[in-house]
């Protein structure tokens, strides 16, 4: 009578994989992470990225309504004294003075 009982007998009972089928199964779980794992980071650079982008475009339209207000104040302080010097034109020619 054996006190020892047969290991590939038990295994082959309980149904327990070898180690080439647990080392196959371990690369495929191993994979499956990864590519889990993957996604996610992928999703999170990409959720960052764009907030990167729209904050950057909501810079770049600030700037532009800065650069317009700019031009609009300069083109009326241009106006307003071009009309200035029009009137003291006026002016000087209306008292015959050069």
């Amino acid at each position: 009578m054996r006190l020892i009982p047969d290991s590939n007998n038990i295994a082959r009972i309980i149904e327990i994989p070898g180690v080439k089928k647990t080392t196959e199964y371990l690369f495929i779980g191993t994979g499956f992470a990864l590519v889990a794992l993957g996604s996610v980071c992928y999703l999170i650079t990409a959720i960052k990225s764009h907030g990167r982008i729209k904050e950057q475009n909501d810079v770049f339209a600030n700037k532009q309504r800065e650069i317009e207000i700019a031009s609009l104040c300069k083109m009326q302080e241009n106006e307003q004294l071009h009309i200035h010097r029009m009137q003291e034109e006026h002016k000087r020619m209306s008292t015959g003075t050069n």
